[in-house]
């Protein structure tokens, strides 16, 4: 017989087996790790896990929006008074985003993602509105940007940058980081006009 959760069991849960997902890609990359790993970790059984997830592609999908949304979250804590993201704020923000490593695509080999994005519906690969809602929502907080600045060109940029950091074994190794720090420099300058 399946076990009963109430709402707050149940959030709790899911949280528990993303956080111990997430510790569970980085120790052993997406193919070593396993649903039975996560489960036997989060003392549930596996038929629970698909209660909440429908499959390892799923939860990996659903890993990557709850880290975004504690990105969210981080930049909503970096506002000043006023509702206002300073351009410091706004650096501090992205380089921290990037930096440290909470894209789950940082944990995974080029093999392994093209496999789970091969496996995924394509509203979990471009999602247009969402980009711009998400995008417009970040730009929201940005006090006398530039009146020139285009969402899509911001969002690329973005993605561009998150695309740098997950292949940053790829790059010169004594200037991945002074590059990765000059393309948000560049971002900058696109915002603000600077």
């Amino acid at each position: 017989m399946p076990a009963i959760f109430s709402e707050q069991q149940k959030e709790k849960l899911r949280e528990q087996l993303l956080l111990t997902g997430f510790d569970s890609l980085k120790q052993f990359g997406y193919r070593k790790m396993t649903i039975d790993d996560i489960t036997k970790k989060c003392a549930i059984a596996k038929g629970t896990f698909y209660r909440f997830f429908k499959s390892k592609e799923d939860f990996i999908y659903e890993l990557m929006i709850y880290e975004r949304n504690k990105e969210k979250q981080a930049l909503l804590d970096a506002l000043d008074s006023e509702g206002h993201l300073s351009q410091s704020a706004f650096k501090n923000y992205v380089k921290d985003m990037f930096h440290n490593s909470v894209n789950v695509f940082s944990y995974m080999t080029q093999e392994e993602i093209t496999l789970l994005q091969a496996s995924w519906p394509e509203e979990y690969l471009l999602n247009v509105e969402n980009d711009e809602k998400t995008t417009n929502w970040l730009l929201s907080f940005i006090p006398n940007k530039s009146e020139e600045v285009d969402w899509r060109i911001f969002a690329n940029y973005m993605k561009a940058i998150a695309i740098v950091e997950v292949h940053k074994s790829l790059l010169n190794p004594e200037t991945a980081d002074i590059f990765l720090d000059q393309l948000i420099d560049d971002m900058m300058r696109y915002v603000w006009s600077l």
